[in-house]
Protein backbone atom coordinates (compact mmCIF):
# COMPACT_ATOMS: atom_id res chain seq x y z
CA UNK A 1 0.00 0.00 0.00
CA UNK A 2 1.24 3.11 -0.94
CA UNK A 3 1.97 6.00 1.25
CA UNK A 4 0.61 9.48 0.75
CA UNK A 5 1.09 12.79 2.43
CA UNK A 6 -1.81 15.31 1.89
CA UNK A 7 -2.70 13.42 -1.14
CA UNK A 8 0.67 13.34 -2.38
CA UNK A 9 2.76 9.99 -3.25
CA UNK A 10 5.56 9.74 -0.86
CA UNK A 11 7.84 8.81 -3.53
CA UNK A 12 6.98 11.79 -5.82
CA UNK A 13 7.35 14.17 -2.54
CA UNK A 14 11.07 12.82 -1.65
CA UNK A 15 11.94 12.84 -5.12
CA UNK A 16 10.95 16.70 -5.01
CA UNK A 17 13.08 17.21 -1.81
CA UNK A 18 15.91 15.92 -3.53
CA UNK A 19 15.75 17.87 -6.70
CA UNK A 20 15.56 20.90 -4.68
CA UNK A 21 17.79 20.13 -2.93
CA UNK A 22 20.50 18.71 -5.14
CA UNK A 23 18.86 19.67 -8.76
CA UNK A 24 21.17 21.33 -11.25
CA UNK A 25 20.43 24.30 -13.20
CA UNK A 26 17.08 23.79 -13.48
CA UNK A 27 16.77 24.11 -10.08
CA UNK A 28 15.49 27.65 -10.43
CA UNK A 29 12.47 26.74 -13.12
CA UNK A 30 11.23 24.90 -10.30
CA UNK A 31 11.61 27.68 -7.67
CA UNK A 32 9.94 29.80 -10.04
CA UNK A 33 6.93 27.42 -10.56
CA UNK A 34 6.88 27.13 -6.67
CA UNK A 35 6.45 30.66 -6.73
CA UNK A 36 3.87 31.07 -9.28
CA UNK A 37 1.69 28.14 -7.66
CA UNK A 38 1.65 30.21 -4.43
CA UNK A 39 1.06 33.62 -6.48
CA UNK A 40 -2.16 31.46 -7.89
CA UNK A 41 -2.90 30.13 -4.70
CA UNK A 42 -2.78 33.92 -3.62
CA UNK A 43 -5.39 35.31 -6.15
CA UNK A 44 -7.87 32.68 -4.89
CA UNK A 45 -7.94 34.05 -1.72
CA UNK A 46 -7.07 38.01 -1.53
CA UNK A 47 -9.31 40.67 -2.88
CA UNK A 48 -7.29 43.41 -1.86
CA UNK A 49 -4.40 44.99 -4.71
CA UNK A 50 -0.78 44.38 -4.72
CA UNK A 51 0.78 47.70 -6.12
CA UNK A 52 4.08 49.33 -5.69
CA UNK A 53 3.94 52.56 -4.26
CA UNK A 54 5.51 56.27 -5.24
CA UNK A 55 5.56 58.43 -2.27
CA UNK A 56 7.24 61.02 -0.81
CA UNK A 57 7.63 59.33 2.14
CA UNK A 58 11.00 57.71 2.24
CA UNK A 59 10.44 54.06 3.88
CA UNK A 60 7.21 53.45 2.19
CA UNK A 61 8.41 54.64 -1.54
CA UNK A 62 9.11 51.75 -3.88
CA UNK A 63 7.84 48.82 -1.47
CA UNK A 64 4.87 47.11 -1.96
CA UNK A 65 1.83 47.47 -0.61
CA UNK A 66 -1.92 45.68 0.33
CA UNK A 67 -4.33 45.43 2.75
CA UNK A 68 -5.14 42.36 4.79
CA UNK A 69 -8.24 41.77 8.08
CA UNK A 70 -6.51 40.84 11.05
CA UNK A 71 -8.58 40.02 14.50
CA UNK A 72 -11.39 41.75 12.51
CA UNK A 73 -9.56 45.24 11.83
CA UNK A 74 -7.59 46.17 8.16
CA UNK A 75 -4.06 45.90 8.39
CA UNK A 76 -1.42 47.01 6.21
CA UNK A 77 1.14 45.04 4.57
CA UNK A 78 4.33 46.37 3.44
CA UNK A 79 7.29 44.18 1.55
CA UNK A 80 10.55 45.24 -0.30
CA UNK A 81 9.66 42.99 -3.65
CA UNK A 82 6.94 42.20 -5.20
CA UNK A 83 7.87 38.05 -4.19
CA UNK A 84 8.22 39.51 -0.90
CA UNK A 85 4.80 39.97 -0.53
CA UNK A 86 3.15 36.97 -2.43
CA UNK A 87 5.32 35.23 0.00
CA UNK A 88 3.67 36.65 3.11
CA UNK A 89 0.29 36.70 1.81
CA UNK A 90 0.43 33.23 1.18
CA UNK A 91 1.46 32.01 4.48
CA UNK A 92 -1.03 34.42 6.06
CA UNK A 93 -3.57 32.99 4.12
CA UNK A 94 -2.38 29.14 4.85
CA UNK A 95 -2.21 30.13 8.36
CA UNK A 96 -5.85 30.76 8.76
CA UNK A 97 -6.88 28.11 6.33
CA UNK A 98 -5.26 25.88 8.83
CA UNK A 99 -6.54 27.68 11.95
CA UNK A 100 -10.34 27.03 10.83
CA UNK A 101 -12.70 30.27 10.60
CA UNK A 102 -13.96 32.28 13.50
CA UNK A 103 -17.53 33.10 12.59
CA UNK A 104 -16.14 37.13 12.66
CA UNK A 105 -13.54 35.78 10.12
CA UNK A 106 -16.47 34.79 7.81
CA UNK A 107 -18.69 37.96 8.11
CA UNK A 108 -15.35 40.12 7.22
CA UNK A 109 -15.16 38.19 4.27
CA UNK A 110 -18.88 38.88 3.10
CA UNK A 111 -18.09 42.46 3.98
CA UNK A 112 -15.27 42.61 1.28
CA UNK A 113 -17.24 40.48 -1.22
CA UNK A 114 -20.06 43.48 -0.63
CA UNK A 115 -17.75 46.33 -1.27
CA UNK A 116 -16.96 44.58 -4.54
CA UNK A 117 -20.16 44.38 -5.37
CA UNK A 118 -20.09 48.32 -4.65
CA UNK A 119 -22.53 48.20 -1.48
CA UNK A 120 -22.09 51.37 0.02
CA UNK A 121 -20.14 52.37 3.32
CA UNK A 122 -22.86 53.57 4.89
CA UNK A 123 -24.42 49.58 4.68
CA UNK A 124 -20.92 47.75 5.30
CA UNK A 125 -21.09 49.99 8.07
CA UNK A 126 -24.80 49.45 9.41
CA UNK A 127 -24.02 45.44 9.14
CA UNK A 128 -21.14 45.58 11.27
CA UNK A 129 -23.19 47.81 13.48
CA UNK A 130 -25.86 45.42 14.07
CA UNK A 131 -22.98 42.04 13.86
CA UNK A 132 -21.66 43.60 16.64
CA UNK A 133 -24.53 43.29 18.59
CA UNK A 134 -23.32 39.43 18.88
CA UNK A 135 -21.34 38.58 21.87
CA UNK A 136 -17.77 38.85 21.20
CA UNK A 137 -17.15 35.00 22.59
CA UNK A 138 -19.41 33.84 19.75
CA UNK A 139 -18.12 36.30 17.12
CA UNK A 140 -14.57 35.00 17.69
CA UNK A 141 -15.31 31.09 17.83
CA UNK A 142 -14.82 28.84 14.95
CA UNK A 143 -18.11 29.19 12.97
CA UNK A 144 -17.98 25.35 12.94
CA UNK A 145 -18.16 25.29 16.14
CA UNK A 146 -21.08 26.94 16.81
CA UNK A 147 -24.74 25.72 17.39
CA UNK A 148 -28.22 26.90 17.55
CA UNK A 149 -28.93 26.73 21.43
CA UNK A 150 -26.00 28.76 21.54
CA UNK A 151 -27.66 31.93 19.61
CA UNK A 152 -30.62 30.69 21.56
CA UNK A 153 -28.97 31.47 24.81
CA UNK A 154 -27.21 34.48 24.00
CA UNK A 155 -30.60 35.72 22.24
CA UNK A 156 -32.63 35.35 25.61
CA UNK A 157 -30.12 36.12 27.76
CA UNK A 158 -28.00 39.11 26.76
CA UNK A 159 -29.57 40.84 23.69
CA UNK A 160 -33.46 40.68 24.62
CA UNK A 161 -33.00 41.99 28.11
CA UNK A 162 -31.75 45.03 26.23
CA UNK A 163 -35.18 45.45 24.65
CA UNK A 164 -34.14 46.23 21.19
CA UNK A 165 -36.58 47.87 18.50
CA UNK A 166 -38.58 45.35 16.02
CA UNK A 167 -36.67 46.35 12.97
CA UNK A 168 -32.92 46.44 14.60
CA UNK A 169 -33.57 43.03 15.82
CA UNK A 170 -34.50 41.72 12.39
CA UNK A 171 -31.49 43.71 10.86
CA UNK A 172 -29.16 41.83 13.67
CA UNK A 173 -30.54 38.45 13.18
CA UNK A 174 -30.69 38.80 9.38
CA UNK A 175 -26.74 39.47 9.16
CA UNK A 176 -25.63 36.60 11.19
CA UNK A 177 -28.05 33.93 9.27
CA UNK A 178 -26.13 35.91 6.24
CA UNK A 179 -22.47 35.46 7.64
CA UNK A 180 -23.46 31.74 8.21
CA UNK A 181 -25.12 31.63 4.51
CA UNK A 182 -21.85 32.95 3.10
CA UNK A 183 -19.68 30.76 4.78
CA UNK A 184 -21.62 27.58 3.26
CA UNK A 185 -20.99 29.38 -0.06
CA UNK A 186 -17.59 29.23 0.33
CA UNK A 187 -17.88 25.65 1.86
CA UNK A 188 -16.32 26.57 5.32
CA UNK A 189 -18.76 25.53 7.28
CA UNK A 190 -21.84 22.95 6.71
CA UNK A 191 -24.40 24.29 8.42
CA UNK A 192 -26.86 27.61 9.21
CA UNK A 193 -27.96 27.30 12.86
CA UNK A 194 -30.03 30.07 12.42
CA UNK A 195 -32.36 28.54 9.77
CA UNK A 196 -34.17 27.62 13.44
CA UNK A 197 -34.34 30.77 14.80
CA UNK A 198 -37.70 32.87 13.58
CA UNK A 199 -37.76 36.37 14.58
CA UNK A 200 -41.57 35.57 15.36
CA UNK A 201 -40.90 33.85 18.28
CA UNK A 202 -39.18 36.53 19.99
CA UNK A 203 -40.73 39.41 18.82
CA UNK A 204 -42.68 40.15 22.55
CA UNK A 205 -39.62 40.24 23.50
CA UNK A 206 -38.80 43.38 21.67
CA UNK A 207 -39.56 47.27 22.25
CA UNK A 208 -42.62 47.43 20.56
CA UNK A 209 -43.23 50.79 21.86
CA UNK A 210 -43.20 53.39 19.04
CA UNK A 211 -42.95 57.61 19.22
CA UNK A 212 -46.73 59.20 18.06
CA UNK A 213 -46.58 60.58 15.27
CA UNK A 214 -45.82 64.40 16.59
CA UNK A 215 -42.38 63.48 17.80
CA UNK A 216 -41.18 62.16 14.31
CA UNK A 217 -41.74 66.02 12.75
CA UNK A 218 -41.35 69.68 12.96
CA UNK A 219 -44.52 71.05 13.87
CA UNK A 220 -45.34 74.58 12.48
CA UNK A 221 -44.82 75.84 16.11
CA UNK A 222 -41.48 74.19 15.99
CA UNK A 223 -40.75 74.65 12.23
CA UNK A 224 -40.99 78.96 13.27
CA UNK A 225 -38.63 78.67 15.74
CA UNK A 226 -36.02 77.62 13.68
CA UNK A 227 -36.34 79.61 10.94
CA UNK A 228 -36.53 82.52 12.70
CA UNK A 229 -33.50 81.09 14.40
CA UNK A 230 -31.55 80.23 10.80
CA UNK A 231 -32.84 83.95 10.22
CA UNK A 232 -30.58 85.95 12.49
CA UNK A 233 -27.90 83.38 11.49
CA UNK A 234 -27.72 83.49 8.13
CA UNK A 235 -24.06 84.10 7.57
CA UNK A 236 -23.63 80.18 8.41
CA UNK A 237 -24.08 77.87 5.75
CA UNK A 238 -25.35 75.66 7.95
CA UNK A 239 -28.43 77.85 8.91
CA UNK A 240 -29.20 78.42 5.63
CA UNK A 241 -29.16 74.65 5.72
CA UNK A 242 -32.08 74.74 7.82
CA UNK A 243 -33.82 77.07 5.84
CA UNK A 244 -33.52 75.45 2.58
CA UNK A 245 -34.89 72.04 4.09
CA UNK A 246 -37.87 73.72 5.48
CA UNK A 247 -38.77 74.94 1.90
CA UNK A 248 -37.60 72.00 -0.20
CA UNK A 249 -37.78 68.88 1.99
CA UNK A 250 -34.86 67.66 1.17
CA UNK A 251 -32.59 64.96 2.77
CA UNK A 252 -28.64 66.15 4.45
CA UNK A 253 -26.44 64.89 1.94
CA UNK A 254 -28.57 66.71 -1.11
CA UNK A 255 -28.90 70.02 0.81
CA UNK A 256 -24.38 69.34 0.70
CA UNK A 257 -24.55 68.58 -3.18
CA UNK A 258 -26.91 71.14 -4.90
CA UNK A 259 -25.01 73.55 -6.79
CA UNK A 260 -25.69 77.12 -8.16
CA UNK A 261 -26.00 75.57 -11.83
CA UNK A 262 -28.64 72.92 -10.42
CA UNK A 263 -30.88 75.78 -10.63
CA UNK A 264 -32.87 75.68 -13.91
CA UNK A 265 -35.45 77.72 -15.77
CA UNK A 266 -37.74 78.13 -12.59
CA UNK A 267 -36.40 74.57 -10.97
CA UNK A 268 -34.26 72.77 -8.16
CA UNK A 269 -32.60 70.04 -10.29
CA UNK A 270 -31.78 67.55 -7.45
CA UNK A 271 -29.25 65.11 -8.99
CA UNK A 272 -27.03 63.69 -6.65
CA UNK A 273 -25.79 63.62 -3.00
CA UNK A 274 -22.92 63.92 -0.74
CA UNK A 275 -21.98 60.29 0.81
CA UNK A 276 -19.15 59.65 3.23
CA UNK A 277 -16.44 56.74 1.82
CA UNK A 278 -13.54 55.03 3.24
CA UNK A 279 -10.26 55.38 1.40
CA UNK A 280 -7.22 54.37 3.15
CA UNK A 281 -8.32 53.93 5.98
CA UNK A 282 -9.94 57.10 6.49
CA UNK A 283 -13.73 58.68 6.11
CA UNK A 284 -13.93 61.02 3.19
CA UNK A 285 -16.96 63.21 2.11
CA UNK A 286 -17.46 63.10 -2.18
CA UNK A 287 -20.21 63.88 -4.33
CA UNK A 288 -21.84 61.49 -6.33
CA UNK A 289 -23.98 61.43 -9.07
CA UNK A 290 -27.48 59.27 -7.80
CA UNK A 291 -29.99 60.40 -5.16
CA UNK A 292 -30.81 57.88 -2.31
CA UNK A 293 -33.97 56.72 -4.06
CA UNK A 294 -31.82 56.29 -7.70
CA UNK A 295 -28.97 54.29 -6.38
CA UNK A 296 -28.97 51.51 -8.33
CA UNK A 297 -31.24 53.01 -10.89
CA UNK A 298 -29.72 56.51 -11.75
CA UNK A 299 -32.68 58.51 -13.86
CA UNK A 300 -31.26 62.28 -13.61
CA UNK A 301 -33.07 63.08 -10.45
CA UNK A 302 -36.01 65.09 -9.94
CA UNK A 303 -36.86 68.77 -10.36
CA UNK A 304 -38.56 71.00 -7.38
CA UNK A 305 -40.53 74.04 -8.83
CA UNK A 306 -38.96 77.28 -6.89
CA UNK A 307 -41.37 78.99 -5.09
CA UNK A 308 -41.09 82.24 -3.20
CA UNK A 309 -40.18 80.62 -0.15
CA UNK A 310 -37.41 78.69 -1.76
CA UNK A 311 -36.23 81.85 -3.86
CA UNK A 312 -35.71 84.18 -0.91
CA UNK A 313 -33.39 81.34 0.63
CA UNK A 314 -30.90 80.98 -2.69
CA UNK A 315 -31.02 84.83 -2.03
CA UNK A 316 -29.61 84.35 1.50
CA UNK A 317 -27.95 81.59 0.17
CA UNK A 318 -26.10 84.00 -2.62
CA UNK A 319 -24.91 86.17 0.09
CA UNK A 320 -22.46 83.59 1.98
CA UNK A 321 -18.99 84.75 2.15
CA UNK A 322 -16.83 83.09 -0.32
CA UNK A 323 -16.63 82.06 -3.82
CA UNK A 324 -18.05 78.51 -4.79
CA UNK A 325 -20.06 76.22 -7.20
CA UNK A 326 -22.12 74.83 -4.01
CA UNK A 327 -25.14 76.73 -3.19
CA UNK A 328 -24.22 76.15 0.74
CA UNK A 329 -20.87 76.29 1.03
CA UNK A 330 -18.15 77.33 4.02
CA UNK A 331 -15.67 80.64 3.39
CA UNK A 332 -13.36 78.54 2.09
CA UNK A 333 -15.42 77.27 -0.86
CA UNK A 334 -15.76 74.07 0.39
CA UNK A 335 -19.20 72.48 0.32
CA UNK A 336 -21.28 71.82 3.38
CA UNK A 337 -20.33 68.55 5.84
CA UNK A 338 -23.74 67.22 5.60
CA UNK A 339 -22.56 65.27 9.36
CA UNK A 340 -21.66 68.60 10.78
CA UNK A 341 -24.84 70.09 9.28
CA UNK A 342 -26.91 67.40 11.26
CA UNK A 343 -24.78 68.14 14.48
CA UNK A 344 -25.53 71.60 14.20
CA UNK A 345 -29.68 71.04 12.98
CA UNK A 346 -29.70 68.70 17.02
CA UNK A 347 -27.73 71.30 18.78
CA UNK A 348 -30.17 74.10 17.69
CA UNK A 349 -33.26 71.66 18.26
CA UNK A 350 -31.77 70.73 21.90
CA UNK A 351 -31.11 74.17 22.63
CA UNK A 352 -35.07 74.70 21.86
CA UNK A 353 -36.17 71.91 23.43
CA UNK A 354 -37.28 70.17 20.57
CA UNK A 355 -37.78 66.40 20.17
CA UNK A 356 -37.36 65.97 17.04
CA UNK A 357 -34.11 66.66 16.31
CA UNK A 358 -33.15 65.02 12.85
CA UNK A 359 -33.19 66.86 9.11
CA UNK A 360 -35.91 63.81 8.02
CA UNK A 361 -38.60 65.82 10.49
CA UNK A 362 -38.43 68.50 7.93
CA UNK A 363 -38.79 66.10 4.97
CA UNK A 364 -42.24 64.88 7.00
CA UNK A 365 -43.52 68.16 7.48
CA UNK A 366 -42.54 69.28 3.97
CA UNK A 367 -45.12 66.22 2.43
CA UNK A 368 -47.91 67.23 5.31
CA UNK A 369 -47.37 71.09 3.91
CA UNK A 370 -47.81 69.44 0.37
CA UNK A 371 -50.44 67.61 1.54
CA UNK A 372 -52.72 70.36 2.89
CA UNK A 373 -51.93 72.20 -0.73
CA UNK A 374 -53.57 69.35 -2.30
CA UNK A 375 -50.88 67.99 -4.18
CA UNK A 376 -51.74 64.00 -4.66
CA UNK A 377 -49.50 61.10 -3.75
CA UNK A 378 -48.22 60.92 -7.13
CA UNK A 379 -46.94 64.18 -7.36
CA UNK A 380 -45.81 64.22 -4.08
CA UNK A 381 -43.19 61.66 -4.91
CA UNK A 382 -42.09 63.28 -7.70
CA UNK A 383 -41.12 66.08 -5.82
CA UNK A 384 -40.25 64.20 -2.33
CA UNK A 385 -38.55 61.47 -4.51
CA UNK A 386 -39.96 58.42 -3.20
CA UNK A 387 -42.03 55.42 -4.37
CA UNK A 388 -45.77 55.85 -3.35
CA UNK A 389 -45.76 53.29 -1.07
CA UNK A 390 -43.17 54.87 0.66
CA UNK A 391 -44.77 58.50 0.66
CA UNK A 392 -47.87 56.91 2.16
CA UNK A 393 -46.38 54.70 4.85
CA UNK A 394 -43.35 56.63 6.42
CA UNK A 395 -44.08 60.44 5.51
CA UNK A 396 -47.99 60.87 5.38
CA UNK A 397 -48.63 61.70 9.38
CA UNK A 398 -52.09 62.28 10.29
CA UNK A 399 -51.43 63.22 14.10
CA UNK A 400 -52.64 64.66 17.07
CA UNK A 401 -52.46 67.70 16.38
CA UNK A 402 -53.86 67.92 12.79
CA UNK A 403 -56.84 66.04 14.46
CA UNK A 404 -57.47 68.71 17.09
CA UNK A 405 -57.62 71.00 14.18
CA UNK A 406 -60.09 68.72 12.13
CA UNK A 407 -62.29 68.96 15.18
CA UNK A 408 -62.63 72.09 16.03
CA UNK A 409 -63.21 72.73 12.43
CA UNK A 410 -66.38 70.03 12.39
CA UNK A 411 -67.44 71.86 15.70
CA UNK A 412 -67.61 75.16 14.47
CA UNK A 413 -69.60 73.75 11.59
CA UNK A 414 -72.02 72.10 13.16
Amino acid sequence: MKSEYNGMPSGLLNDIVIYLGHGGPENAAVTNLVSEAKRNYVRTKHTQAISQMHTTNRYKDGRWRTMVYEDGKRREVLRKTEKEIYDWLYDFYKKQEDAGKTLEDVFFMLQEKKRLESRTDATLYEDRRHFSKLDSTIRSRKITDITDEDLRRWLVTSYLPTKPKPEGCKKVLQIIKATFSFGQERKICFDNPMQFIRYADYANMCDLNTKPNEEKFFSEEETAILREYALKHQKNPQAVGILLSIETGMRSGELAFIKKYDIENGFLHIHGQQVRRKRDGHQVFVDVEYTKNERMHPQNGRYLPITPGIEEVLRIAAKLPGESEYILHTEEGRAVNKDYYMEYLRRVCGEFRIKVTRNHGFRIAFNIKLINEGLDSLERCLILGHNMQTNERYYSYSDKRRLDDIRKKMISGS
